[in-house]
């Protein structure tokens, strides 16, 4: 047993969020979050762990003591006894925030339990702690088309100082999340088949085309109130995400590659700068060479989980991905003037608060 006693009284049940990475779960997230009240109306309860409605906290309980991960990074327990005083604290965190709602419903939603949780003792686990908690488990997965998921990922890497925007030769061994039907073997194995919920992130496929709308159907939610339709993470325009990759060339490192802490935020003003204007496309060849070596893993996923139909639309579409050859000048011109005219703005921003706060302390002197 996880817990030092049994809960009072269980919940029904546990809807268990998994990602996969870069499929729709920051705006499940975010949605849960700005629905927190309705939704607990209901008797809907998203444990607090510190991190919001977000459950990451728990994935590293799980994971073997020898693996450190970028969640062991950003929670300071790099080191075993670390590790443990983290377990004792999110245990009684989750402990706390369900005797405090005494819940019908639980929501734990985070990628990171389908990215770093594989194995049958990590998952079996992870099972027999939210049976402690929970009657019965529900897992829900959105899954992006490897290809469309490796670009998004790219995007993301440019915002925060990458420069290699382009997809390199793609080595699967580094990339084993991709492979959606054997990860997902082990889930099933776990927590029972009819117990997953697998679903394409695509707006083709899934309920109105919003990835929210079909969370709470599939959760069996009531959605009466509830605020859908938002989007997170929205791509970059083609020239934007070009214009970054070139800066980012110039942009300084330090010792063990960590980039410049200064260069965070300059990257997160120019990355929602011109959201979603052309969103950029993956090249076909790439596209093709990545889903032709997936091919195998993709139809084992449609034949247990697309009823019969693929899972994908593995269509490609043969428009150009970034501009290649660079940015014209007159590209860098317009670019830059937006950047200038934000961070201009910013600047009088703050100089008219300055100027209304030493108004107010002439005043309270005066």
């Amino acid at each position: 047993m996880w817990l030092s006693a049994p809960v009072s009284r269980k919940a029904r049940r546990v809807i268990l969020h998994i990602g996969a990475p870069k499929s729709g779960s920051t705006a499940i997230q975010v949605m849960l979050g700005r629905n927190r009240k309705l939704l607990a109306e209901q008797r809907v309860l998203m444990p607090d762990l510190g991190t919001g409605v977000v459950a990451s906290p728990l994935v590293p309980i799980f994971m073997p003591w020898y693996h450190k991960t970028s969640l062991h990074r950003d929670y300071k327990i790099g080191y075993l006894q670390r590790r443990l005083r983290h377990r004792l604290a999110v245990l009684a965190m989750l402990r706390r925030s369900f005797s405090n709602a005494n819940p019908d419903t639980v929501i734990l939603s985070s990628e990171h339990f389908y990215q770093h949780l594989s194995s049958r003792r990590s998952l079996s686990q992870l099972r027999r702690l939210l049976l402690e908690f929970a009657e019965e488990i529900t897992v829900i997965g959105y899954f992006r088309r490897q290809d469309q998921a490796m670009f998004s990922s790219q995007i993301h890497s440019a915002r925060v100082g990458g420069s290699s925007v382009f997809l390199p030769p793609v080595s699967l061994s580094r990339h084993h999340w991709l492979r959606y039907a054997e990860r997902l073997d082990a889930w099933a194995n776990v927590f029972g088949q009819d117990e997953l919920i697998v679903r394409p992130f695509d707006s083709r496929k899934i309920v109105d085309g919003d990835v929210c709308k079909d969370f709470l159907v599939y959760a069996r939610l009531d959605m009466s109130g509830i605020e859908t339709g938002i989007a997170a993470n929205v791509g970059l325009d083609r020239v934007l995400a070009t214009y970054i990759e070139k800066l980012n060339e110039k942009v300084p490192r330090f010792a063990g590659g960590d980039l410049n802490p200064l260069y965070r935020p300059l990257a997160s003003t120019f990355g929602f700068l011109k959201p979603c204007a052309d969103r950029p496309k993956i090249s076909a060849t790439d596209a093709r060479f990545i889903l032709e070596m997936l091919k195998d893993s993709n139809a084992a996923l449609a034949k247990r989980f697309g009823n019969g139909d693929a899972f994908f639309d593995e269509t490609v579409n043969d428009m150009d991905p970034l501009a290649e050859d660079g940015l014209s000048a007159e590209d860098v011109v317009a670019v830059s003037s937006e950047i200038l005219a934000i961070l201009a703005g910013r600047i009088i921003t703050l100089e008219q608060n300055n100027l209304r706060l030493r108004s107010k302390i002439t005043q309270q002197r005066g």
